[in-house]
């Protein structure tokens, strides 16, 4: 995926830049799907686990993992804009 773009800036204007650049779109694209969809089921499952672990309901463990990768998110989105 990274190469296909890396690839692409070094090859310069022409079709080498077209084919690279748009294998690395369809990798990407392709992979961010698979991401996608995944994201839940792992969400889920890391929540029942921590749940299970540290004693708490799965749905104070839910609250609790969603609390901390919005705050982390939202601070990085604030500093990336500064």
């Amino acid at each position: 995926y990274i190469a296909c773009f890396a690839g692409s800036v070094i090859a310069g204007p022409g079709w080498e830049q077209w084919a690279l650049f748009l294998t690395g779109s369809i990798c990407g694209g392709l992979a961010a799907g698979v991401l996608w969809t995944a994201q839940g089921g792992y969400f889920a499952s890391s929540a029942s686990e921590l749940a299970q672990v540290s004693g708490q309901s799965r749905e104070d463990a839910t609250a609790s993992l969603a609390g901390n990768f919005a705050f982390v998110y939202l601070l990085l989105e604030v500093v990336s804009k500064l």
